[in-house]
């Protein structure tokens, strides 16, 4: 994850081959609990007996809290760097699914998927400003392509796992696929490169 250069053209932490690739991952691990919960949620929902506004409802939120602080997450990146907010979007996504796993009541349902909603779309804002802040200009559009090649392997990956362990082990099995992916992510924020 590439930190706020010291001036435009000093390579920041994150730069290089190895923290490219990184950077790329904690993206798509972020990406991840989105399309994850999206599936997930309903179906417990609906294995519950929710209404099909209920689950409607569910749907929406997820991305309902993103309209009103998308603009504001973004200042705060151009401010303060992609780091931090990326570790605070991640944190999000885990205490939301942490608070499933203890006790998926249809409230919490509804809080759950605005905050990994909000965690995911802030994550994506911070990822999109670490990968455009990596080498050239001329390849941000690349580098930017990768990005999202990268979020395309994740969403392939989390629902499926979560799907084989909502089967097999159950709700709270499927829920910490959830804010597994995004704990792997604070994991590699806290590597060097």
């Amino acid at each position: 994850m590439s930190e706020e250069p010291s001036h435009p053209g000093t390579p920041g932490k994150g730069s290089g081959p190895v923290g490219f690739v990184l950077t790329l991952m904690i993206g798509g691990m972020n990406n991840a609990p989105l399309m994850t919960a999206r599936l997930i949620l309903p179906m417990v929902a609906i294995q519950a007996g929710a209404s099909p506004g209920f689950v409607g409802l569910i749907a929406g939120l997820f991305t309902a809290v993103n309209i009103v602080l998308a603009v504001g997450f973004g200042r705060w990146v151009d401010r303060a760097g992609p780091l931090v907010p990326m570790a605070s979007s991640s944190v999000l996504i885990c205490v939301a699914s942490l608070l499933l796993m203890l006790h998926a009541s249809p409230a919490l349902m509804l809080a759950a998927a605005a905050m990994i909603g909000a965690g995911t779309m802030s994550a994506h804002i911070a990822a999109a400003r670490a990968i455009g802040d990596i080498g050239p200009a001329e390849q941000r559009t690349r580098n930017l392509g990768l990005l999202i090649a990268s979020y395309s392997l994740f969403q392939f990956l989390g629902p499926m796992i979560a799907g084989t362990a909502l089967e097999h082990f159950g709700d709270a099995a499927a829920y910490s696929v959830i804010g597994g992916f995004s704990l792997l992510a604070l994991g590699t924020l806290a590597l060097p490169w």
